[in-house]
């Protein structure tokens, strides 16, 4: 009888593309994707385990936006798989694309480390699962 290998998995997808938990099956997966994030690089193994323990998982479907324009964040979105859209509303009301967000990284995580309004829209691209940060949980309050 011959053995058969587990399915491969990639971020929170088995190698069928079906969606798991593996993104945040535990605290050492959730560290080792926020760690992977370069916002995060320089953040000590034990701040970055007190976050990855309040980490909520989420999927996301095809269309559905993270962010919108002029909402205020709550979260700061780890975005390890997928592609997501950015862009902004004009004048005339016409959505301009500013660019595609790659993975392993944040969306507006200036406006979220700041706690300003969002300046830009954020829409996935693709099914996807991230890991969202609540911003009282990795900001230092003055």
């Amino acid at each position: 009888m011959r053995a058969t290998a587990p399915k491969r998995q990639v971020c929170g997808r088995d190698s069928n593309g079906n969606s798991s938990q593996t993104l945040g099956d535990s605290i050492r997966e959730r560290v080792r994707n926020i760690k992977s994030c370069p916002t995060f690089a320089d953040v000590s193994e034990a701040a970055l385990h007190d976050v990855a323990s309040s980490a909520v998982v989420r999927h996301f479907r095809r269309g559905e936006y993270i962010i919108q324009e002029g909402d205020l964040p709550a979260f700061l979105p780890l975005i390890p798989e997928g592609r997501v859209k950015i862009f902004k509303q004009s004048a005339s009301g016409k959505n301009v694309t500013l660019g595609m967000h790659c993975p392993v990284q944040t969306v507006d995580g200036s406006a979220t480390f700041e706690g300003r309004a969002h300046s830009v829209s954020a829409q996935f691209l693709d099914d996807v699962t991230i890991m969202r940060l609540r911003r009282d949980d990795y900001t230092v309050q003055a």
